[in-house]
């Protein structure tokens, strides 16, 4: 500011009718005259801050000893002409606006956001660093301290293996609330018409395999948590059954659950049918929270109970499902095992009102060719005992189960389930091994296709098959016996809790003490449970 137009009147008439300004390049290069004398503040402003693009106003002002002046100039964008500036208005004492149209007013738009980060992308890198920093330490301490090499010194490896399968089975249950379980999962897959789940092959697949870690289930019973208890080897664990003709559908934790919300599941027979139930306990609980879910035994009755779902997976101790002197949950090494005819009722009465029961019961009948029958009461002073072959034995708890299922069970409401004979594998002769050896140090299966060892009599599935074939109940026969006759390399052998102190003589023979008849968990029996749920969706 350098000087007023004289037109103007000079200093001493500060702006009065003036037409025309002159001053210092202000607002990009253009002339204006502030006619204030010498300008001490500048300020520029928008005009119309709802409307940017509409132009500025240039405020000048001078503080006087006698008087304060101020100069608003409004300069109007415009890009493509050049107009005014107006005549002054005086809007005060000393106090006077003006306007010009020029492209100086048009607005530059600077973009103030994309090149920073956003809240999220902040979160996201303090949580990936956070996981970075969680995966480093540990791997470095089970590395250094706990000297594990490998795959296997990522934490918790197994947990994010499987979280592409839990993701899945989240999804699944949301879904599950809107349509119905059976109708949502043959939707989702559609395996060969008439494929016979039951006939195929193991194959190797430690990716999806075992489906729950030992130490994450704390319902398995000591006698069955073979790594707790030595065991030096895990590849019992990554086999998958593949069917001939068409694929399994991969057990849905969710969807069972949802399918047992407000129903009762029954798992009655003998401690290899406990152990399918605890499998199945084991392939669902991780979903359920620590404090809505319980275990409870009532003498022959064991109870899981989903409090949410307002389900419960249960257990009946019952060998024979008839009534007899093997009965306690206990107590019941019994070398004379005696049934009592026709007595299903004692048990049966705690079977009733069950949505799901799956039935199993065939070992504790293989005492040798002849079984002993009761005819009267376990309470009669004189006991009228028959001796039957095996077979007839057999036959009569099978009819007696199937009797008391059409009485009790409608078939529209419930599916009974019936398991068949778990193999043991008692005499490596069966398979070629080394005489007076079993189970025992086995740790592959059995190659040959139609392997069938002596411990699984095929005239028990004789009478199995005569007997259903001829009742009109329907009863699925979940066939477990052959896919499980080639796992040799999957029973708890000597690496249980012994109830009992080894002597020094077992210590020096471990096949002596091994156990051949029941299976590590996670293992074999997660399979079988497999085939129930698919048996359960494609009945």
């Amino acid at each position: 500011m350098q000087r007023c137009s004289k037109e103007c009147g000079g200093s001493s008439r500060c702006g009065m009718g003036c037409s025309a300004l002159m001053s210092n390049n202000v607002l990009g290069g253009y002339p204006v005259c502030t006619t204030i004398g010498r300008t001490q503040s500048i300020t520029t402003d928008l005009i119309d801050k709802v409307t940017p693009a509409k132009g500025v106003v240039v405020k000048m002002w001078h503080q006087g000893l006698e008087m304060n002046c101020s100069l608003s100039v409004s300069v109007i964008c415009d890009s493509k002409q050049v107009q005014g500036p107006k005549a002054l208005e005086k809007v005060g004492d000393c106090d006077f606006a003006t306007q010009i149209t020029h492209p100086a007013g048009c607005a530059n738009v600077l973009t103030t956001h994309g090149n920073g980060l956003g809240w999220f992308s902040t979160l996201l890198i303090i949580l990936l660093c956070l996981f970075g920093a969680y995966l480093i330490a540990g791997a470095a301490y089970r590395y250094f301290h706990l000297g594990i090499r490998g795959i296997d010194i990522i934490p918790n490896l197994e947990f994010w293996v499987s979280l592409p399968h839990r993701v899945q089975s989240l999804l699944m249950s949301l879904v599950q609330r809107f349509r119905g379980p059976s109708e949502r999962y043959r939707s989702s897959y559609s395996p060969t018409e008439n494929c016979d789940f039951f006939s195929g092959k193991w194959v190797w697949d430690p990716i999806n395999r075992p489906l729950y870690q030992e130490s994450e289930c704390p319902y398995i019973q000591p006698q069955l948590t073979c790594q707790e208890h030595g065991r030096p080897d895990r590849d019992y664990q990554f086999w998958r059954w593949q069917p001939h003709s068409c694929s399994l559908p991969s057990f849905n934790a969710s969807l069972m659950l949802e399918t047992l919300r407000n129903k009762r599941m029954m798992f009655v027979g003998d401690s290899l049918n406990r152990g399918q139930y605890v499998s199945m306990v084991c392939l669902l609980h991780s979903l359920i929270p620590d404090n809505a879910k319980s275990m409870e035994t009532f003498g022959s009755l064991t109870v899981f109970t989903a409090k949410d779902y307002n389900a419960t997976i249960e257990f009946y101790w019952a060998p024979f499902l008839l009534e007899s002197n093997s009965d306690d949950a206990i107590i019941h090494r019994v070398s004379d095992r005696v049934v009592r005819r026709g007595s299903i009722i004692k048990h049966g009465k705690h079977w009733k009102g069950v949505d799901i029961m799956v039935f199993n019961t065939y070992l504790w009948w293989m005492t040798g060719l002849k079984f002993k029958i009761l005819q009267g009461s376990f309470d009669d002073e004189v006991k009228d005992i028959a001796e039957v072959s095996t077979e007839d034995a057999y036959r009569m708890g099978m009819k007696s189960m199937l009797r008391w299922a059409k009485r009790n069970m409608d078939p529209k409401k419930t599916r009974v389930f019936f398991t068949s004979m778990s193999p043991s594998h008692q005499k490596s002769v069966d398979w070629g091994g080394e005489p007076n050896g079993n189970c025992y140090n086995q740790t592959e299966m059995i190659a040959d296709p139609n392997y069938w060892g002596t411990d699984c009599r095929k005239s028990i599935m004789e009478v199995i098959g005569d007997v259903f074939s001829k009742s009109k109940y329907p009863i699925t026969f979940l066939n477990i016996t052959q896919l499980s006759l080639y796992r040799k390399d999957a029973h708890t052998s000597i690496y249980k809790k012994q109830w009992n102190k080894l002597t020094p003589e077992q210590i020096a023979n471990p096949p002596s003490y091994a156990d051949c008849v029941h299976w590590c968990l996670p293992g074999l029996q997660d399979t079988w449970n497999e085939l129930l749920f698919a048996k359960l969706f494609y009945p």
